[in-house]
């Protein structure tokens, strides 16, 4: 998942680079109908908020643990983020 996560994480990247560049030379140069950047302004909000989730689900992926806990009749997911070892820490 990580793997995944990494390589769409790139693709985001050029794609919100390029679309910022159109953002950009649209809104400067007086390039583009009103409809054109206002699509483009709708398009990156959103692809911009796919990858702040994508990279928090990489960090997850890499840096947490999921556990099953039962208390009582009921199972519980317990998620944790693992902390890194403390200097001079041995297994």
């Amino acid at each position: 998942m990580a793997g995944f996560l990494t390589a769409w994480l790139v693709g985001w990247g050029a794609g919100e680079s390029s679309a910022l560049w159109v953002l950009w030379r649209a809104l400067h140069g007086g390039e583009g109908p009103q409809a054109l950047v206002m699509a483009v302004v709708v398009w990156t909000s959103l692809w911009t908020l796919g990858g702040v989730l994508a990279a928090a689900m990489l960090l997850r992926c890499l840096g947490a643990e999921d556990r099953l806990e039962r208390q009582g009749e009921h199972q519980l997911v317990v998620r944790r983020w693992i902390p890194p070892d403390p200097p001079g820490h041995r297994d």
